[in-house]
């Protein structure tokens, strides 16, 4: 084999892992967020169920569901709490 062979070869296999690396971590910052915004969830998928809700009682006319107003507050105020760090 050549010289270049390899070397593309090793540095195709440096980039996949600085791509793992890097896709892990912003796995963990994004679970992370929607722990925050939704403590009630417990996987990725709970959480944007629990979204879809809100987002479809926003929708409605009649805004008077207590426990949306809740999630949107603590929303905001970990938004606002992140902002500032």
């Amino acid at each position: 084999m050549s010289f270049w062979i390899i070397f593309n070869w090793v540095c195709v296999a440096f980039l996949t892992g600085i791509n793992i690396v890097l896709f892990i971590q912003l796995k963990k910052v994004s679970e992370q967020v929607l722990k925050g915004v939704f403590p009630s969830t417990k996987n990725m998928g709970e959480a944007f169920n629990e979204m879809q809700k809100m987002m479809q009682g926003i929708g409605k006319k009649d805004f008077k569901n207590t426990a949306l107003e809740s999630q949107l507050k603590a929303t905001m105020d970990f938004l606002q709490k992140s902002s500032k760090k």
